[in-house]
């Protein structure tokens, strides 16, 4: 599990936090003050039955940021791989990663295994593909007649629809917006919301796209077409 190095010396931007259940966010440069923010606000909503204790707070920011760090260039001077701490969750009530948490509501609702792509990519490491590449995906999913309005929560498992709305978030802290954002909804072929999609590195894509979601795409998709170009029909 990675960590932040230091909870003092602030990294890029400072510290951040959202709280996605209830769209809650802050950004400081004082750790400490934000972990007591966070405990204030989670005090003051206890319906959703969030860890309100100190401890775990910390641990659950530095995590955070320590993740935000992983998906800026150069950032990785900022925090370090904590062998212990991955052998457990941070606090009790953190949601599963990556493909295990599709797994364990895999059956609840309505989840699309087009999605498990933006599952953690975001802060998982990987480097968003340039703004030029980013722009030019979006201009053809503007166009493209599989992109429609669609309400997350409507769409996925709570889980899942609180995870996409935390990496929605982490998008803007790291500037990933294109010029057609207001015109980007959610691809009803993978049900990704396409403001993330189209930062996502072709390798994460490829890696996740089954036959079902890659059929259903509209022929003139620049996923297929990237695939065309590196070889993968």
């Amino acid at each position: 599990m990675v960590r932040l190095k230091s909870r003092t010396q602030s990294c890029v931007n400072g510290f951040w936090f959202r709280q996605a259940q209830t769209g809650w966010e802050k950004q400081t440069w004082d750790f400490e003050g934000l972990c007591q923010d966070v405990q204030a606000h989670r005090l003051a909503n206890p319906r959703h039955n969030l860890p309100t204790d100190l401890a775990n707070i910390r641990s659950e920011v530095d995590h955070y940021n320590a993740r935000r760090m992983q998906s800026i260039r150069g950032a990785d001077i900022y925090i370090f791989e904590d062998a212990a701490a991955s052998q457990a969750p941070p606090f009790p009530s953190a949601p599963p990663r990556g493909r295990s948490l599709i797994s364990a509501v895999g059956g609840a609702k309505h989840v699309v295994a087009g999605v498990g792509v933006l599952i953690d990519w975001l802060g998982s490491g990987a480097m968003p593909v340039t703004a030029e590449i980013a722009n030019a995906r979006a201009v053809v999913c503007t166009t493209c007649p599989l992109n429609k309005d669609g309400d997350i929560m409507a769409i996925f498992t709570e889980p899942i629809a609180n995870k996409l709305r935390t990496q929605l978030a982490m998008r803007h802290d790291l500037n990933l917006t294109t010029p057609q954002d207001p015109e980007l909804k959610i691809c009803s072929a993978c049900h990704c919301p396409l403001k993330l999609k189209v930062f996502t590195p072709a390798s994460h894509i490829q890696a996740h796209l089954s036959d079902s979601v890659k059929t259903a795409l509209d022929p003139h998709c620049w996923i297929l077409k990237e695939l065309h170009e590196q070889g993968n029909p």
